[in-house]
């Protein structure tokens, strides 16, 4: 249920300006998206989770397991951990964002967040999400296989070389690099079939 546009604000069921909890938790469970809330010191932050059954399955733990700490997280996976540390230590500001991925088991996970308060440059709260972009991630790669690779030949395309020839004069290096472009190509593989793009 959408909220409604009046004078400029939106209007949620019973006239609040902000949308009820459970309404909260359906549009996160759509987006597959957890939010969570970081607190406190640095290494001794408090996790708050919005939608707790959610960030359980994106995490891969069971519900005891679902860390209450930045130093729990931290332990559930370590290479998360290394990320997260970093992105923090660069929120020197409020309104400072981060955002960085990690895998899962078979799924990507982003991370996204934001700095609301610090002490001077370290953030003592940040508001934060967990999504599921495994499939927009596996797309993304899938479009830029497509862009690389011809799709009627399948051999490296004309995008590609261009952008290796950019890269190679950015560089200042020295190469040579031959194109031989083929007209008509459907015509000579109708008539000659499929392998002959092998020769």
């Amino acid at each position: 249920m959408a909220g409604q546009k009046s004078s400029g604000r939106t209007l949620f069921p019973f006239g609040t300006s902000e949308p009820p909890a459970d309404h909260l938790q359906a549009v996160f469970s759509i987006l597959r998206a957890a939010p969570f809330t970081l607190r406190g010191p640095v290494h001794n932050r408090i996790v708050n989770w919005t939608n707790p059954g959610l960030a359980i399955r994106l995490l891969g733990c069971d519900t005891a397991g679902l860390p209450a700490t930045e130093e729990g997280l931290s332990a559930l996976h370590p290479s998360m951990a290394q990320k997260r540390t970093a992105a923090l230590s660069e929120l020197t500001y409020d309104g400072a964002r981060y955002a960085f991925d990690y895998e899962i088991g078979d799924k990507i996970i982003c991370e996204a967040g934001e700095r609301l308060k610090g002490d001077q440059a370290i953030p003592t709260l940040v508001s934060a999400v967990l999504s599921d972009v495994t499939q927009d991630r596996q797309t993304r790669e899938q479009i830029a296989n497509e862009l690389q690779y011809d799709r009627i030949t399948g051999l490296l395309s004309d995008r590609f070389f261009d952008e290796l020839s950019n890269n190679l004069s950015a560089q200042n290096s020295t190469a040579q690099l031959i194109r031989i472009r083929i007209s008509n190509i459907e015509e000579i593989l109708a008539e000659y079939g499929g392998q002959a793009k092998d020769y």
